[in-house]
């Protein structure tokens, strides 16, 4: 069990002040109707399907039904970014609905709950994001404060599809539950007590702010013993379990924009049924807290232990974002963060024009292949990177280290302590391998945010 207590001393230089808070990101839920399960045989709506299917083609789409079999289905959208109607193509999409033409017709909703949040209270995403915008402004770091609000935002949303989904059963089937309930005489005969709401995979985030990949190097360090894939691109993302459906607790950390270090949990089957069943905000949010904890311990930490380990010459690197006209956050990225090679896209335009005017990143040159939105740092940022070795002093013996510049490590000429940065992939059967390509992961739908 790593905590603060028991961190081998070459590490003990904690940041007690870091801001922290948790974040509901991406939910999958079933909806469905419990009573039409024993009320209605397990066919296909032919009739139904062919109707929307000429009204609609578009959102016609495969499913995989409860039962484990391959069906058909429609889905909408019940959110959007954009201020358009519901039933236009315009803007992304925040939440959405599909119902199965299969009987009893189970329902399959995905809400992403930053984006929502961010749209209920008139909020523009964070800015210097590292990759896509469902991110909160760094400024909102009121813990306690943002997860109650996460909770109701959670259960209103979860009172709405069962009224969304209600109304499609009429709309698509023409199947009114609450009429069909009273006439069998059922003792529940209200939507909200009618329609069930299951969590079938959640995405809870813990986002340390002012905070910067390196500082939590010590749990890549403890990692490395069982599993853990780590990436060298512009996020650093570390994986400490592996992509399979069959692990209830998966968890990752990466950069998630310039100072937020992003502790991701994927909660799914038991794990994300019993943390987030409760409909009452209080209660969800005691629920999530324990969840966050039982998932840390998982993975052999404590919740409340995690910190971040503070950087050496932070004064001097705060020259160097005043210099630059760059946060602090993103100096520290630049300097500690040991990519060579970093990736940009349309949400990401704003930080490369302003890196660019700094002169810190140059396109890669045309025998790397030079790809669109592909860039190396400057020359100028490795021999600052260079001089910059003299401000980390030994945690052993005080003495100034010096910086290997193809092991990515700070080494102690003295006592030989090391302190390595290198992007290394291993598992419990693997040797460490450095990355030898500028890009380790070739294919971006192999790994996804």
């Amino acid at each position: 069990m790593i905590t603060l207590e028991n961190i081998p001393p070459a590490t003990v230089q904690y940041d007690e002040d870091v801001s922290r808070r948790i974040v509901l990101d991406r939910v999958v839920f079933t909806v469905y109707c419990p009573f039409l399960f024993k009320r209605l045989s397990k066919s296909h709506n032919k009739q139904a399907y062919q109707e929307w299917k000429e009204k609609f083609p578009k959102n016609i789409v495969r499913v995989f039904d409860y039962g484990g079999k391959n069906s058909m289905g429609i889905k909408f959208p019940t959110e959007r970014w954009s201020s358009d109607p519901i039933e236009s193509q315009e803007g992304e999409v925040i939440s959405d609905l599909t119902l199965s033409f299969t009987a009893p017709y189970v329902g399959y909703a995905y809400c992403n709950f930053n984006r929502l949040y961010m749209k209920q209270k008139g909020i523009n995403p964070y800015e210097d994001t590292y990759k896509f915008t469902n991110v909160l402004p760094i400024y909102l770091n009121d813990e306690k404060e943002l997860l109650n609000e996460m909770c109701v935002t959670f259960s209103d949303h979860v009172q709405e599809l069962k009224f969304i989904y209600s109304e499609y059963l009429k709309k698509i089937f023409d199947l009114d539950i609450e009429e069909l309930a009273r006439d069998l005489e059922l003792q529940e005969t209200d939507y909200t007590s009618l329609v069930e709401v299951s969590v079938k995979q959640a995405e809870v985030d813990v986002e340390f702010l002012g905070c910067d990949q390196v500082q939590f190097e010590y749990i890549a360090e403890t990692r490395k013993s069982n599993y853990m894939l780590r990436c060298g691109d512009w996020t650093q993302t570390e994986y400490y379990s592996k992509n399979l459906k069959s692990i209830p607790i998966q968890f990752k950390r990466y950069q998630k924009g310039a100072g937020i270090n992003r502790h991701e949990f994927t909660w799914s089957k038991d794990a994300s049924r019993n943390w987030l069943k409760f409909e009452d905000p209080e209660l969800l949010y005691e629920s999530i807290l324990l969840g966050i904890s039982e998932s840390y311990l998982k993975y052999g930490f404590e919740f409340e232990g995690i910190r971040p380990i503070k950087l050496d010459g932070e004064s001097l690197l705060q020259e160097f974002a005043e210099w630059w006209k760059l946060s602090l956050d993103i100096t520290k990225t630049i300097i500690y963060g040991g990519a060579t090679v970093v990736k940009f896209d349309r949400t990401t335009k704003n930080l490369r024009e302003k890196l660019q005017r700094n002169n810190l990143i140059v396109k890669l040159e045309s025998d790397f292949g030079r790809k669109r939105g592909i860039y190396r740092f400057s020359d100028a940022v490795e021999r600052i990177r260079q001089a910059l070795n003299g401000i980390y002093r030994c945690p052993e013996c005080n003495s100034l280290m010096d910086y290997d510049y193809e092991e990515f490590a700070h080494v102690c000429k003295r006592c030989n302590h090391r302190i390595s940065y290198s992007f290394e992939r291993c598992s419990h059967d693997t040797e460490f391998v450095k990355f030898e390509t500028i890009e380790p992961i070739e294919d971006e739908e192999e790994v996804k945010k």
